[in-house]
C-alpha cells in the first residue's frame, strides 16, 4: 500500500468515527496522522472538522487555516474558515472567505448556501435571497436551501414565497417529519388552524421526539383529555432522560389541554412545573435588567441636548420609510392594535422586527462611550430601514415589538417623524397572560417565573414614566381595556394622532387575511371581545403573586 492510500484509509477511519460521535477518539487518530503528515493539508481540515463540532472553534480554524496554507487551492478550506468565523460570531470575514472561494469557483453549492445564511445573519435579505436561488439553479432539488430561503422570506414577511418552499422540501422529502412541522407553522400563522393541526400530526406521526409538534398542535386545535397525542404526552414527560428541552414543549403542551378542558388544577400543575424547567435553562437575570434600564436612562439624559436636536440626515429624505411604533409590555395588546392598523390602505403590518431591538441592545451591552454615539444610531436606522424596504413598498410600517417601549428616546432621534403608540392593559391579566405563553426560544427569558414577571413590570412602568417626563407629547398611551370597550373612539383618536384619515372598515380585523407569527395569531383573528382582561379572575386562587403585586391597581 502506498503513502497516499494508506493516508486515505486511515482519514476513512477517523471518518467512520466522527460519524459514530467518538469525537474524542477521532480526534486523538487524526493528531497522530498529523505527526507524520505535518505537509498534508487534508488531515489539518479534519481535525479543524472535530474541533468545529465540538465548539472549539479557536482550535478549528488555526488547522483549517494550516490545511489552506498548505494548499492554497483547496476551497473547501475556505468555506470551513468560513464556518467558524459564523460559529464566532465574526460573520464579516466569513463572508470575506465565502466570496474567496466563488470568485474562484461560482458553482459550489455547499459555499453559495453558506454565504446566503451568512447574509441572513446580517440582515442582508436581499443577498441571501441572491445567494439560495443561486444554489437552486445548481440544485433545484436541495430540500435544505429550500428550508433556509423559505425561513429568510418569512423574515421579510414574504409568507406566499416562504410556503411554496416549504411545498418543494416536502415533495422532495416526503418523509422527513420537519417538512410537516413547517407546512403546519405556515397553516397556523395564516389562520388555518385546520391544515395546521393536521400537518402537526402527522409531524407527530412520524417523528414524536421531536417536541415542539406537540405544543404547535395545542395552538391549532382544542384538544380532548381522551386523545391519543395527549396520552401519549404523558407517557413521553416520565422518560428520565427526557431533556429539559422536551420536557418544557411537552408540559407547555399538556398545560393548554388542562386549561381547555377547565382541569385548573392539573393546568396549573403543568404550567408550574414547564416554567420552572424553563426558568432554570434560561439565563435571565434581573439585576442585568436593571443595570441595562439604568444605563439607558443615563445615557439618554448625558446625551439629551444632542437627541433633542433635529436629526437631519432623516429629515432630508423625505421618501423614506416612516415606521410607526406600538409598544408595551408583552401580551398586552400590540397585536391587535397593529391588525387595526394594518387594515388601512395605507399602511403595512410588518409585525416583530427584530432587528431594530438586537441593535440597540447590543450597542447598549458594550461600551456606548467609547464609539460615536450619534454614528452609531445612523447605522442602526439605516440597517433597519433596509430590513422594512425588503418588505413592502409602502411609507407607513408599523412594528409592534413591545419591549421597543426601553429605546423610545432613541428611536424618536432616529425618526423624528415617527409615531410611539403605548399600549398600557391591566397589569394582572398581561402578567398571567405572559406566564402561560410559551415565547420563541431566546427571547423574554423574564417571563417563566412570577416574580421576575413582577420584578420586569416595575421596570417597564418606571421606565415609560420617564420616556413620558422627558418626551411629553409625543407618545400616545392608549388604554387596552378602553380601546376593546369603544374600538371607534380610541382608533379615530389613534388615526388623528398618526395624522391618517380613519375608515371604520379597520375595526373589520377578522377579513384581515395578513399572516401573523407572534403569539397573538389566535386571537386576533376574531371581532374585537370585551373581557379578556378578566378572564384571570377565574384562576384567582392560583395568581396570588400577581394580585399581591397589583392590588393597588
Amino acid at each position: 500500500m502506498t503513502s497516499h492510500n494508506k493516508l486515505d484509509t486511515e482519514l476513512d477511519e477517523v471518518q467512520g468515527l466522527f460519524n459514530q460521535s467518538k469525537f474524542d477518539l477521532a480526534l486523538s487518530k487524526v493528531s497522530k496522522l498529523i505527526k507524520n503528515n505535518k505537509k498534508h493539508f487534508l488531515p489539518y481540515n479534519y481535525r479543524g472538522i472535530i474541533f468545529l463540532k465540538k465548539g472549539q472553534y479557536s482550535e478549528a480554524l488555526i488547522d483549517f487555516k494550516k490545511a489552506t496554507d498548505l494548499d492554497p487551492n483547496f476551497l473547501l478550506g475556505y468555506n470551513n474558515i468560513a464556518l467558524c468565523y459564523r460559529a464566532m460570531g465574526n460573520i464579516e470575514y466569513a463572508v470575506k472567505n465565502l466570496v474567496k472561494v466563488i470568485q474562484i469557483d461560482p458553482n459550489i453549492l455547499e459555499t453559495r448556501i453558506n454565504l446566503g445564511s451568512c447574509y441572513s445573519d446580517l440582515g442582508k435579505y436581499a443577498e441571501s435571497l441572491n445567494q439560495f436561488h443561486y444554489a437552486l439553479k445548481l440544485n433545484e432539488e436541495n430540500e435544505f436551501t429550500h428550508h433556509l430561503i423559505a425561513d429568510v422570506f418569512i423574515k421579510v414577511l414574504k409568507f406566499k414565497d416562504a410556503r411554496e418552499h416549504h411545498q418543494k422540501a416536502l415533495t422532495i422529502n416526503p418523509g422527513n417529519f420537519m417538512n410537516y412541522f413547517l407546512i403546519a407553522t405556515d397553516n397556523l400563522w395564516a389562520g388555518d388552524h385546520i391544515n395546521a393541526a393536521k400537518n402537526f400530526r402527522k409531524a407527530i406521526e412520524l417523528n414524536p421526539d421531536f417536541t415542539e409538534s406537540f405544543y404547535g398542535l395545542s395552538r391549532a386545535e382544542k384538544i380532548s383529555r381522551a386523545d391519543a397525542v395527549v396520552q401519549l404526552a404523558e407517557k413521553m414527560i416520565s422518560i428520565p432522560t427526557l431533556s429539559d428541552h422536551d420536557q418544557v414543549f411537552l408540559k407547555f403542551f399538556l398545560a393548554r389541554v388542562y386549561e381547555t378542558n377547565k382541569n385548573e388544577e392539573l393546568f396549573f400543575k403543568f404550567l408550574r412545573e414547564s416554567n420552572a424547567t424553563k426558568k432554570s435553562i434560561s439565563k435571565y437575570s434581573h439585576s442585568q435588567s436593571l443595570l441595562l434600564f439604568n444605563k439607558i436612562k443615563n445615557i439618554y439624559l448625558k446625551h439629551i441636548d444632542t437627541l433633542s436636536e433635529p436629526n437631519h440626515e432623516t429629515l432630508k429624505s423625505k421618501n423614506e420609510i416612516n415606521p410607526i411604533f406600538i409598544v408595551g409590555m408583552p401580551r398586552s395588546g400590540t397585536s391587535l392594535v397593529e391588525q387595526i392598523l394594518s387594515n388601512h390602505s395605507l399602511v403595512f403590518g410588518a409585525g416583530e422586527v427584530p432587528s431594530l431591538h438586537g441593535s440597540l441592545f447590543n450597542l447598549f451591552s458594550s461600551s456606548v462611550e467609547s464609539k460615536s454615539f450619534k454614528e452609531e444610531l445612523q447605522k442602526i436606522k439605516e440597517n433597519y430601514l433596509n430590513h422594512l424596504s425588503v418588505m413592502t413598498d409602502k411609507k407607513i410600517v408599523t412594528d409592534k415589538l413591545p419591549l421597543n417601549f426601553q429605546w423610545i428616546g432613541f428611536i424618536l432621534y432616529m425618526f423624528p417623524n415617527t409615531k410611539i403608540l403605548h399600549i398600557i392593559r391591566e397589569p394582572i391579566a398581561t402578567c398571567f397572560s405572559i406566564y402561560k405563553t410559551l415565547f420563541s426560544p431566546g427571547s423574554l427569558e423574564f417571563s417563566y417565573d412570577e416574580e421576575d414577571i413582577i420584578e420586569f413590570y416595575r421596570l417597564y412602568e418606571d421606565i415609560m414614566q420617564f420616556w413620558n417626563t422627558y418626551l411629553p407629547n409625543q407618545i400616545l398611551n392608549i388604554s387596552y381595556e378602553e380601546l376593546v370597550d369603544q374600538p371607534q373612539e380610541i382608533m379615530q383618536r389613534v388615526f388623528s394622532f398618526m395624522d391618517l384619515p380613519y375608515d371604520g372598515h379597520v375595526l373589520d380585523i377578522q377579513n384581515n387575511k395578513r399572516s401573523v407569527t407572534t403569539a397573538s395569531d389566535l386571537q386576533i383573528r376574531d371581532q374585537i371581545y370585551k373581557g379578556s382582561s378578566k378572564s384571570w379572575m377565574v384562576y384567582e386562587k392560583n395568581l396570588q403573586k400577581f394580585t399581591q403585586a397589583f392590588t393597588s391597581y
